[in-house]
């Protein structure tokens, strides 16, 4: 008989992944009525997305490789949810378009690296991750829900007020993660120790990657899916609320 997909997974694996993903959900769908709030126009904030998203480029690369090669994993993601915390703290006192680009700029960085380090970090915990992982993943799916629950009961009965509330969501959520992350299980070493040549290499696996097929083909589907959640994640609110959508409904309806 096959054993389910929750056996010997430890418990705070699931909760690292539930509130991981409650961050998201508290701030990036409602990011778009939050900086119409601030004054801002469509194209302002068209602006400050795509320049922020830029960032995708550069440092899920950048962070993983400091934690495939130079800190442990566990540390690199408890550093990256403490930092996103305090993006979200500077992005609330932001009143100038020149602030608030710099702001999800921050954020975007030690965000969204966070949704691959997660996966990487599950790894180290699953036996059978082909069976268990699609289990905890729902998990997060969850926790991307959860806030807007929460949203929806902070509007409900504050009728009309700002959308500033997602901030000290999405704060708390991620020092939440940051707390979370110290209760899994410490990491064994791999008795292989990482040389000099290992990290040189690291580069010419990269390469080598960027030289699959497969890999091209995976990368290219997966930039279609990302760009069609962007429009969904990023413009869905603004345009159910044009549509006569209240606030409070906008995130169980996306959802």
């Amino acid at each position: 008989m096959k054993a389910p997909p929750w056996k010997d997974v430890p418990s705070s694996l699931f909760i690292v992944m539930l509130i991981q993903f409650c961050v998201g959900g508290s701030v990036l769908p409602f990011m778009s009525i939050w900086l119409q709030e601030k004054g801002l126009s469509f194209a302002s904030i068209g602006t400050i997305f795509s320049i922020a998203s830029s960032t995708f480029l550069v440092f899920p690369f950048v962070w993983g490789m400091i934690s495939d090669r130079y800190v442990p994993i566990q540390k690199v993601f408890t550093f990256l949810n403490i930092m996103a915390c305090l993006s979200l703290l500077f992005m609330q006192f932001q009143t100038t378009f020149g602030g608030l680009l710099l702001s999800f700029v921050l954020f975007y960085s030690f965000y969204h690296p966070t949704f691959t380090l997660i996966n990487a970090l599950s790894f180290h915990y699953l036996k059978d991750p082909q069976e268990q992982f699609g289990f905890l993943r729902a998990w997060g799916s969850i926790g991307w829900m959860v806030p807007s629950v929460i949203i929806f009961g902070w509007l409900f009965i504050h009728e009309g007020s700002s959308m500033q509330f997602v901030l000290y969501l999405g704060m708390a959520a991620s020092l939440l993660t940051s707390c979370s992350t110290l209760l899994l299980p410490r990491i064994q070493k791999s008795e292989d120790e990482v040389n000099e040549q290992d990290k040189l290499d690291y580069w010419r696996c990269v390469r080598e990657l960027f030289c699959n097929k497969d890999y091209m083909t995976l990368l290219g589907a997966f930039f279609l899916v990302s760009g069609s959640f962007s429009f969904v994640v990023y413009y869905g609110t603004p345009y159910l609320q044009s549509n006569g959508v209240p606030k409070a409904w906008i995130g169980p309806i996306q959802c």
